[in-house]
């Protein structure tokens, strides 16, 4: 339609305000022109056409839906343990350190007491995997963030299962694990900083700490790869 009426302000507005860069994005608009989503692509992905009109009320509608058998078995006492299943999503610019976190973070998916428990621990480290393999991440329909921590925190909580794991086993390993990172968390002070390589269209006008949820402070910085097969002015 852009190529027939205003391609200029539209290939704008769709750079600039749904901040289009490089992949895909489905844009929900109601009959008045409404956005009812800015990409509803994962949500196709995991519940198809029957997610429309991928609202937040329609998610949590069919996300009720999974849970009923959850309601049948409350007052019944039948010996089924549903699996437990999370997630580790790590990476960064160190590469000695993904190799240690990787080494522990294996050892606690492979540690006895969660096999018994019949919990499994997926880890994703984002400097290995390729672009599509990421993606296909989101399919198992991530229903909510356990802990958000910087690798030093992170890697001491993973490394020291052996000192939460009772509290595993009694209440869970999103419970443990969340409790003992707030344990190790709060013996460091750590601040937190956000690279954003390549933007294309608006930049945020404030991003949340994670940590301490106040609005993170902007600075500007300049690098160089001191590549030495190129010089200013080639291409």
């Amino acid at each position: 339609m852009l190529h027939h009426f205003e391609p200029i302000k539209g290939i704008k507005y769709i750079k600039e305000e749904l901040h289009f860069k490089q992949n895909p994005l489905v844009v929900v608009l109601s009959p008045h022109g409404k956005i009812i989503h800015q990409n509803a692509f994962h949500r196709i992905q995991v519940w198809g056409v029957k997610g429309f009109p991928f609202s937040k009320s329609k998610e949590e509608s069919l996300t009720q839906e999974l849970m009923w058998v959850d309601s049948l078995l409350v007052d019944i006492d039948i010996k089924i343990k549903w699996e437990e299943k999370s997630v580790i999503i790590y990476g960064g610019k160190d590469k000695e350190w993904i190799q240690e976190f990787t080494k522990y973070a294996g050892a606690l998916a492979n540690d006895t007491a969660i096999k018994q428990a019949k919990t499994s621990i997926d880890l994703f480290c984002l400097e290995s995997q390729q672009p599509n393999v990421v993606n296909n991440f989101w399919k198992k329909g991530l229903q909510n963030v356990t802990s958000v921590g910087h690798g030093t925190t992170v890697f001491k909580t993973v490394a020291e299962f052996d000192k939460w794991k009772d509290v595993f086993i009694n209440k869970g390993f999103e419970f443990a694990f969340r409790q003992h990172h707030h344990k190790v968390a709060s013996t460091f002070h750590l601040c937190s900083h956000l690279e954003i390589p390549n933007v294309a269209g608006k930049i945020p006008d404030f991003i949340e700490c994670p940590d301490c949820h106040r609005t993170m402070e902007v600075f500007i910085s300049y690098t160089c790869c001191h590549n030495g097969d190129k010089v200013n002015g080639e291409h």
